[in-house]
């Protein structure tokens, strides 16, 4: 079978399945591997499936109709990086880890679970815990933007901060943005976010208050995202489909 048919089947598969895939024999690892592969698998897997990333984990949802309960919809398996990685997700496609906080505190990222390589951030501007981190692609050169947004002041302070930094690969360095908006002050980003990347955007909404914003990649900006909320609704996610939100 040629490669560019066997990249285009695999690009279909379970992101589970495709991890066992690697095992499978040296041709499929080396295509599975391969930075031009994880490219064409992000962009088919962000068109084709709806997921939510949540609190640090990413679930899949399947249609409603798939499930034989009747019940929410929700892929039941556990996320795959809670057990294997033991990192969190962050938003698009990223897996991140911290180091001990500290005023020298490191982000360590990689721009997928099949990425095998690693790569380290200068010291954060501002340290702090379970903050939000997602990462916004630039198309025109193959560059990125990692955003840390929130989180809490320390693990025995649990006062949230509202403070914004973007890390951007082609300066290696971080820059310092917009606040979080004012709507989220006080709300502790490490709980109960759902969050997306669409369009060059991140969108953060909170899953019980209805509050949304996002952060433009290109202007580096805030906006506020107003909301239908139907009556008598708990609680509700975010989740992409198709490319829209």
């Amino acid at each position: 079978m040629p490669d560019h048919i066997l990249e285009d089947i695999l690009a279909l598969i379970s992101l589970t399945s495709l991890v066992v895939g690697t095992y499978v024999c040296k041709k499929w690892r080396s295509i599975i591997s391969c930075p031009t592969f994880l490219d064409l698998y992000s962009q088919i897997q962000e068109h084709s499936e709806s997921f939510l990333c949540v609190n640090g984990f990413r679930y899949k949802i399947t249609d409603a109709n798939a499930d034989n309960n009747g019940s929410r919809g929700e892929d039941p398996a556990e996320p795959v990086v809670s057990t294997i990685w033991r990192h969190y997700w962050g938003t698009g496609w990223l897996i991140f880890d911290l180091s001990e906080q500290s005023a020298l505190q490191k982000l360590s990222y990689k721009l997928g679970i099949l990425d095998k390589q690693w790569k380290e951030t200068p010291a954060l501007i501002y340290s702090r815990v379970l903050p939000i981190v997602g990462m916004l692609k630039r198309l025109r050169n193959c560059s990125h933007m990692v955003i840390c947004i929130g989180g809490l002041i320390s693990n025995t302070i649990k006062e949230s901060i509202s403070k914004v930094q973007i890390f951007d690969s082609e300066s290696n360095a971080w820059e310092e943005c917009e606040d979080l908006l004012v709507e989220f002050h006080g709300i502790s980003t490490a709980k109960a976010i759902s969050t997306l990347v669409c369009n060059q955007k991140l969108f953060i909404f909170h899953i019980y208050s209805g509050i949304m914003g996002s952060f433009d990649g290109r202007t580096k900006c805030w906006s506020q995202v107003k909301t239908f909320r139907p009556p008598g609704m708990q609680y509700n996610y975010l989740a992409l489909r198709m490319g829209r939100l």
